[in-house]
């Protein structure tokens, strides 16, 4: 039975009493959001905290039966609850059987696993190649989402056979067309989930001319599928596919309200018998009884028929065709199967009617321009937002069963009976009728206005509509960022997260204009200003400050292969040819080398000895600390690579080291994907072929030096100065200086759990991230006042760097270090924020102070350490502010690719040793927000000469309180 971390808390804890499950498989990073686990009558077993000592290592009797229970598939249940759905090991196998014999697999064939484990599909998608010994490649969740990305994967992995629900397949189609290749290995492609039409299996059809399309249908009841069509010409001749016949061993029957055959050409419920069908539902007998009935049309002592002895009533309306094969026509109950997902509407109904502001509704399948969608039709009670009941719901049932649209009603259609009129229930086409159209003001807007009515189906789109509000997805974020990137818009599909009107799309957008780039770069370059920053106090030892990568390998690492890659790497990019020296006077200077030695980066093979996984763990982390010491800033290498061999493949990990000098994180992505990249594309026999480059490092370091000099920048004096004038910094127990970056220690800490940052993201839609930063600072300030009763509060913010006030210059994929350090000053409004209106002002003016920084923070940095001007020596003042903010968000999530990169063990996140010791400590107090799996957590670097552990722990749970009362609002 799987367990998603990201289903609502209540919905786990339910399917675990249901299920009476004895023992949870987990990873230890989920337990610390889903606490509940820890609880009940079930054993928790992580791989992470696993005794294996004193367990029997031989091999088990094998005491299963075909008839035992091999997995239960919690399903939308129309009484409010999940059902779950009991299958058998034959149940599952008759339906593998079909496929092995029908379809068999070659020896070079590849499968894809890419459905989610909820749901049972993707039993036959894991298990169904590998039990053949065919290979499959296991897509990641937001692989499978993203058309483009998908795409990529069937191309680079040569796979053969993909199964995909209609809606997924139209963008994948789109995407294939658009590119005019990626599908081309494909020789079976296989529909499910939902009626598939005819233009779809076309346009599938036209892209491979050697490709099989099949058409499948069926149902948790039944292993998944039931029928299938290989579809043909002749199929194609109505609206939609058929659904075509039984599949191996199962028998179909077409049958009236009293259980008798009806004619052929009429309609009628499908009623399916034989091995694949499930035993039924867990604890629920009468509903088990009501749709698995006796079988009327079987003999029950005849051999032939001892797999029929039950029908599954599907409560599908079907019409047998003359070949005898069955047309699809609906559902008889309200059951709604959207995008391969069977939904019960009375579960989602229950949730909606806790809402207080709800007196009643009713959920349904709604025909819009993109399709079915499904549809929430409500009356309100009192003033509640679409915004509040998208949350509402989704904090309480599965995200495939959030509605996509919300519609207003002041009663709903009843029939004369006083029934609920079901059919009424339709999208009325002025459904938005009551939101101000704004028209597209600039030529961006209005390309994005023509690609959001081509995605959605929708005749007219203001710059001020809700993405998501009128009917918008994650699988359409995806096409609008693909279209967008045709009509030569740099947009990602996250974007719209953030910013979900068009209006705040338009500000996203960047219009790649005609950039120069510098051919290759040679000879001295001026130092960046963190470059500058970094030589006032990496003394005496220079050569260690570090940016480290680790992953466990997905497959053996080919060395001679690796050390090719990280050749052209270094071609490419000219941030890794760097090396650095003093001048005469001491002063630092850096230069671009080229000699055969830069090229190569070192990779260290170490094997590691047999041994438990702890001491194994221990082994690797004493190996990275000696891989630190191996970079030199003034003869090389700068990077370098470890490779631990374990005792088998799946046991490797991959260390990749870089001096923070030439690199951040941003840049630390590029590295990577280029690295995967070239990797890949070696191992397919073909040539590197890396992405063009941008502007390069040096080219950029030349444009902030001009800046410094324009206008724009030479403006921003007084901001900077007046900044740091009558404030305070975090309050230190000790404020004496000299502190070493070996008295530095590490404090983490949870704030929101995952739950509570999803039901944020859906209550916020785009304005998550800006909530989520404008109450981290409101935070710190309230924290600070809590512990000094200060009113002020100045710290360093990092910053990225790559700053949009720099024109003419795209650096998305140049690497370099271009992060900044700026003094940000915040103060709290009159009034004691606690709770209710003053809080919500904190918020808010801290928001406004934030946002009134210019340009990021380039301008400060750039007046800093060019500006010729007397007032430097001021803003050389802001060094003595000890403190330090940085936010990454979730980007260090995104360089796992989960094929060659996979993430590795939760304890080897935290590398120590990254920092030459005996250095000077740059901040007394390193404060580090991050997302992972979800939750939003912190890190508290503290120097042990100026805070106690105490106190550090006093301020994280201020923080937390605070930020939860915050986030809440």
């Amino acid at each position: 039975m799987p367990l998603d971390p990201h289903y609502p808390v209540d919905r786990l804890v339910y399917m675990l009493e249901d299920s009476a499950a004895p023992i949870v498989l987990a990873q230890e990073r989920h337990l610390a959001v889903h606490g509940f686990l820890e609880g009940g009558e079930h054993r928790v077993i992580t791989t992470e905290r696993q005794d294996d000592s004193g367990l029997d290592d031989r091999r088990p009797e094998n005491i299963n039966r075909s008839d035992d229970l091999a997995f239960t598939v919690y399903t939308s249940g129309s009484t409010g609850r999940p059902k779950g759905v009991e299958c058998s090991h034959a149940c599952m196998l008759s339906r593998f059987r079909w496929m092995w014999d029908d379809f068999p697999f070659t020896d070079d064939d590849v499968c894809c696993a890419k459905t989610s484990l909820n749901f049972v599909d993707s039993i036959w998608e894991m298990l169904g190649g590998l039990l053949q010994g065919v290979a499959t490649v296991v897509a990641n969740d937001t692989t499978a989402r993203d058309p483009g990305a998908l795409l990529r994967l069937v191309g680079d992995h040569g796979v053969t056979r993909l199964i995909v629900v209609p809606a997924l397949a139209t963008a994948l189609i789109e995407e294939a067309t658009r590119l005019g290749s990626g599908l081309e290995s494909l020789r079976f492609l296989t529909f499910s989930g939902e009626p598939l039409s005819s233009d779809l299996a076309r346009q599938a059809r036209a892209l491979n001319d050697g490709m099989t399309v099949l058409n499948l249908y069926g149902a948790s009841e039944t292993a998944a599928d039931a029928t299938f069509c290989r579809v043909r010409d002749r199929d194609l001749e109505g609206t939609k596919v058929p659904i075509g016949g039984p599949i191996g061993a199962m028998r179909l029957h077409v049958l009236n309200d009293a259980m008798e055959p009806v004619a052929q050409g009429a309609e009628g419920e499908l009623f399916v018998s034989g091995p694949g069908l499930a035993r039924g539902y867990r604890n629920l007998p009468e509903m088990t009884a009501e749709k698995f009935l006796e079988n009327p049309f079987v003999d029950p002592e005849a051999k032939e028929d001892s797999e029929h002895q039950r029908l599954f009533r599907t409560g599908d309306m079907v019409r047998q065709r003359d070949d005898g094969g069955l047309d699809y026509v609906g559902r008889k109950d309200f059951q709604i199967k959207i995008r391969g997902m069977r939904i019960e509407p009375g579960e989602i109904e229950t949730v909606l009617r806790e809402h207080p502001d709800v007196r009643n509704c009713a959920v349904a399948a709604a025909e819009t321009g993109v399709g079915k969608q499904l549809a929430a039709f409500y009356v309100p009670g009192g003033d509640v937002s679409t915004h509040e009941l998208r949350a509402f719901v989704a904090a309480r049932v599965a995200d495939y069963m959030v509605p996509s649209l919300f519609i207003a009603h002041d009663a709903l259609p009843l029939l004369p009976n006083g029934k609920l009129d079901r059919r009424s229930l339709k999208v009325p086409d002025d459904f938005r009728a009551d939101t101000e159209y704004v028209a597209p003001a600039t030529q961006t807007e209005e390309t994005l206005v023509v690609i959001w009515q081509d995605v959605l189906g929708l005749d007219r789109i203001g710059t001020a509509d809700d993405f998501f509000e009128i009917g918008g997805d994650s699988i359409q974020a995806f096409r609008v960022a693909a279209q967008a990137k045709e009509a030569g818009l740099e947009l990602a599909p996250q974007d719209l997260e953030d910013a979900s009107t068009v209006a705040a799309l338009a500000m996203r957008a960047q219009e790649p204009s005609r950039i120069e780039v510098e051919e290759r770069e040679s000879g001295a370059m001026p130092l960046s200003p963190m470059q500058r920053y970094y030589f006032t106090w990496a003394k005496p030892n220079p050569h260690k400050f570090n940016v480290v990568f680790m992953a466990r390998l997905g497959e053996a690492m080919d060395v001679p292969r690796l050390k090719t890659v990280l050749r052209h790497l270094v071609d490419h990019h000219g941030a890794l040819r760097l090396r650095f020296g003093q001048d005469g006077d001491g002063a630092w200077q850096q230069r671009f080398v080229e000699d055969e030695g830069v090229y190569a980066i070192p990779v260290h093979e170490i094997s590691m000895p047999q041994g438990e996984a702890q001491a194994q763990l221990d082994f690797i982390k004493s190996g990275i600390e000696r891989l630190h010491d191996t970079l030199d800033i003034e003869t090389g290498p700068v990077m370098a690579v470890g490779l631990f061999r374990g005792q088998a493949s799946d046991d490797d990990h991959f260390f990749l080291v870089m001096h923070e000098l030439v690199t951040d994180a941003m840049s630390l992505q590029v590295v990577l994907e280029d690295l995967r990249r070239g990797y890949e594309q070696l191992g397919r026999g073909e040539a590197i072929a890396l992405p063009a480059r941008t502007t390069t490092y040096r080219q950029w370091v030349d444009k902030v030096i001009d800046y410094a000099r324009t206008g724009a920048a030479q403006d921003q004096w007084d901001t900077w100065l007046e900044a740091g004038r009558d404030v305070s910094g975090f309050p230190e127990d000790d404020p004496r200086g000299g502190a070493l970056q070996s008295d530095i220690v590490p404090h983490g800490f949870d704030v929101l759990d995952a739950e509570t940052v999803r039901r944020a993201r859906e209550r916020l839609q785009g304005g998550f991230q800006n909530r989520l930063l404008d109450s981290i600072f409101t935070a710190l300030l309230l924290t600070a006042r809590d512990l000094s009763g200060q009113r002020n509060l100045i710290f360093h913010k990092v910053a990225h760097g790559r700053e949009t006030a720099i024109r003419d210059a795209d650096v998305s994929r140049t690497v370099g270090w271009f992060i900044t350090h700026t003094p940000v000053t915040f103060r709290l409004p009159d009034g004691e924020p606690v709770e209710g209106g003053a809080l919500a002002l904190a918020l808010e003016t801290v928001g406004s102070q934030l946002r009134a920084f210019p340009d990021n923070g380039l301008g400060h940095s750039a007046l800093r350490y060019y500006a010729d001007d007397p007032d430097v020596t001021e803003l050389a003042q802001y060094d003595e502010v000890k403190t330090l903010f940085q936010y990454i968000g979730d980007v260090w999530e995104h360089n796992y690719d989960g094929v060659l990169f996979q993430v590795p063990d939760a304890s080897l996140t935290d590398v120590p040793d990254t920092v030459a010791a005996e250095n000077l400590a740059d901040y007394h107090l390193h404060i580090y927000a991050y997302l992972m799996d979800d939750a939003f957590r912190m890190k508290f670097f503290y120097t042990q000469p100026n805070y106690r552990a105490e106190t550090i722990s006093r301020m994280g749970d201020l923080f937390c309180g605070h930020m939860q009362r915050l986030m809440a609002l």
